[in-house]
């Protein structure tokens, strides 16, 4: 039932899924959901579900060549929301985990186009099993460590 892209004007299919990143003993994976707003970009701005998508829109960069959108006969779903958790095995303080979530959340924006419309309800949850020290990374680079594994998780969901 999860969909992508209304806001270009698709129902493209969507889902579930899930990525994984090790540095040294620190693991992080990504759960994801995704019911988006945008389209579900891939790393060199291919839509993920191109073949649903009429020819010679295949990219990010073609879907924004028609902005502005003609909404005539459309109307944004509002309800859409990408839920998503973030979870590690590294030894956290608080502040570090709720920056690990923030830090998450705000690199979706890479994966999803566009994120955080004021129609999206999107939400991300960040927990760490307290395991192994955080050891050769700091709280920045196992941010960034997070941010890939969620964007594995996007690019699964089909």
């Amino acid at each position: 039932m999860a969909r992508q892209g209304s806001f270009w004007g698709y129902e493209l299919p969507s889902g579930q899924g899930g990525g994984l990143r090790q540095c040294g003993d620190v693991i992080v994976a990504a759960f994801v959901v995704a019911n988006s707003l945008g389209l579900i970009v891939d790393r060199n701005g291919g839509c993920i579900s191109a073949e649903h998508l009429p020819p010679g829109q295949a990219t990010i960069a073609a879907q924004a060549a028609r902005l502005p959108l003609d909404r005539t006969n459309q109307t944004l779903n509002p309800a859409n929301t990408t839920i998503s958790v973030i979870v590690t095995n590294a030894i956290l303080p608080l502040s570090a985990l709720q920056r690990l979530a923030v830090q998450t959340h705000s690199s979706m924006g890479r994966a999803i186009q566009p994120f955080a419309c004021p129609f999206d309800g999107d939400t991300l949850f960040a927990t760490s099993t307290n395991a192994v020290p955080l050891e050769g990374l700091d709280e920045a680079e196992l941010g960034w460590l997070a941010g890939e594994a969620m964007w594995d998780a996007l690019l699964s969901v089909v």
